[in-house]
């Protein structure tokens, strides 16, 4: 026990003295595409058909269509089913707009200023509902209860106008005629969600060509306060808020023609100056979810002119660094990220207008931490079903004693033990010291390190 201590003793050290950033593994299958029609720029991801899994719509820009595609339920989609709406659309969104308990959608019509309201019959299938103006240069529109009355409002980002389009619901699925909310030069995407805590949704716009982003708080009426101009790279296409360093108050992220800008919330409704980082390839899009399952938000971007994805991931404090790039299809425009295939960790959906499809890339993280819990507990090294400093002393003397040490955990299933999943299988896991690291990170780390894991894919036994 005293040389297991000493060992220990060691281990800490080396650890705290390596462990600058720590990021957890993030890996993504290869894209599947499917053929979107000619220009698909905007997508969004529901539950469309209402069985529990989330489907997706595309506007697409040169057929003058949105497609429709329904999730078997796996990750993979039927063909895309197409509804003629009018000329050029662009954005899209999805909400209960009429109160029946299904996913309608919403989409901007470039050509000619509007927005076509698609009433979902209930089984993923769509109507008209009804056209409404958008300002002038419609680019993209978004989605929720902007006056706190419990349904579902639009707002358009007009970008030719200068301004947002805010459409009030009345209750039943129709809109009241829209009024306007002066924004920098030309607005190209608004994010909807509650930046200053106060439980109502606040607006986060990116300026294109005055070359900042702007929030707007909402007093809970859905009446909006004088935008605050923020700058950023040259060039913003894209903004998203989440919370990056684990402070609970909402950052922004915004996606310019050459980097990438950051801005911590300070938690009073102002953001510290832009930290921008140098991104090639052009980024367009900017999406966030905890694609490591690691308890913070990571961040992925398109890169236009490199066909490519980029994933950025978060030690949990807002220190990001570059994990990953995906092939998806020409000119990816829009991304978005929700679990598609019901593992519990999120995936990925590109739009790329430039060849035409929608790429999917599945999240291959759950398939190494989905431990079934009847095996016994993950990280549990002598059995006791808990997780403590006994359990990281029994794997250091596994680790280290020769011949090998005392079987791990439950039943001597040493799959458990692989704790940071980087085993190729339950009947070959790698246990060595950087399982111990990540056990003592567990055990030590506030708050919670780095999550235990095991190597056995979801369905398998050992």
């Amino acid at each position: 026990m005293a040389r297991a201590l000493k060992i220990i003793a060691h281990m800490v050290l080396l650890y705290l003295v390596l462990t600058v950033i720590s990021v957890a593994d993030i890996q993504f299958e290869t894209a599947v595409e499917y053929s979107a029609g000619n220009d698909p720029f905007y997508i969004v991801a529901a539950d469309f058909d209402g069985d529990h899994d989330q489907d997706l719509a595309a506007a697409d820009y040169g057929s003058d269509n949105v497609l429709v595609y329904l999730n078997n339920g796996d990750g993979t989609f039927q063909a895309g089913m197409a509804y003629q709406i009018g000329l050029q659309p662009r954005g899209i969104c999805g909400g209960d707009f009429d109160g029946d308990l299904d996913i309608d959608l919403a989409v901007t019509l470039w050509y000619t200023d509007e927005v076509v309201i698609l009433s979902n019959t209930g089984h993923g299938a769509f109507q008209p509902a009804g056209v409404y103006s958008a300002g002038d240069g419609p680019e993209s529109i978004s989605c929720g209860d902007l006056d706190g009355d419990g349904d579902i409002d639009l707002i358009s980002a007009a970008l030719h106008q200068d301004a947002l389009l805010v459409l009030t619901n009345r209750g039943n699925g129709t809109f009241e005629s829209p009024y306007s909310i002066p924004m920098g030069g030309d607005p190209v995407e608004v994010h909807v969600t509650d930046l200053d805590g106060d439980g109502d949704l606040d607006l986060a716009v990116a300026n294109y060509s005055s070359n900042n982003v702007c929030i707007n708080i909402n007093d809970g009426n859905g009446e909006f306060q004088p935008a605050v101009f923020y700058d950023v790279g040259e060039y913003p296409f894209s903004v998203h808020a989440i919370d990056l360093n684990g402070d609970s108050w909402k950052d922004l992220v915004s996606a310019n023609m050459h980097d990438i800008s950051i801005l911590f919330n300070n938690g009073d409704m102002t953001f510290h100056p832009a930290v921008n980082i140098a991104v090639a390839g052009r980024p367009t899009s900017v999406n966030a979810n905890d694609f490591d399952l690691d308890g913070d938000n990571d961040l992925v971007f398109t890169q236009w002119d490199a066909n490519t994805i980029l994933i950025l991931g978060n030690d949990g404090l807002g220190n990001l660094e570059v994990v990953g790039s995906y092939a998806v299809g020409m000119l990816p425009y829009a991304v978005t990220s929700i679990d598609f295939d019901r593992d519990t960790d999120p995936d990925l959906a590109i739009a790329s207008p430039g060849s035409g499809n929608i790429s999917i890339l599945l999240n291959q993280y759950a398939s190494f931490s989905n431990c079934c819990l009847e095996w016994g507990v993950p990280g549990d090294a002598n059995g006791d079903q808990q997780v403590n400093l006994l359990d990281i002393l029994h794997l250091i003397e596994f680790v280290y004693q020769d011949p090998i040490g005392a079987p791990l955990g439950w039943q001597g299933c040493n799959a458990l033990m692989d704790v940071n999943g980087d085993g190729p299988s339950w009947q070959t896991p790698t246990v060595n010291l950087l399982d111990v690291l990540q056990l003592i990170d567990h055990v030590y780390q506030e708050p919670a390190g780095e999550p235990i894991l095991c190597c056995p894919p979801e369905g398998q036994q050992p």
